[in-house]
């Protein structure tokens, strides 16, 4: 922490920064076990590549899967670029085509 009004608020948002850190890094550990119970006859690899696609048309307007599933794809390709074509250029400098 670079920055607080005293040593125990630092270490106060560092200790609850870290908790969160775990908690939400469990959240997709969850959904893996839960859907192990809720699929049994889906292997791994459906599992791991169809989970979000399944819950998604079973509990969703055809609408709203079809925005989820764009948005899911648009981060997708987001992640794999590196982010860096769908960010502005710098001041200065040319857009990446």
């Amino acid at each position: 922490m670079l920055s607080a009004k005293d040593e125990k608020t630092s270490v106060r948002a560092c200790t609850l920064g870290g908790v969160l850190y775990v908690v939400m890094g469990l959240v997709p550990v969850i959904f893996g076990m839960i859907a192990f119970k809720l699929y049994p006859d889906l292997g791994l690899k459906e599992i791991q590549n169809k989970i979000l696609l399944i819950r998604a048309a079973k509990h969703l307007p055809p609408l709203l899967t079809t925005l989820f599933v764009s948005a899911l794809w648009r981060k997708s390709a987001q992640t794999a670029s590196g982010g860096t074509r769908w960010w502005p250029s710098a001041p200065g400098k040319p857009a990446s085509p």
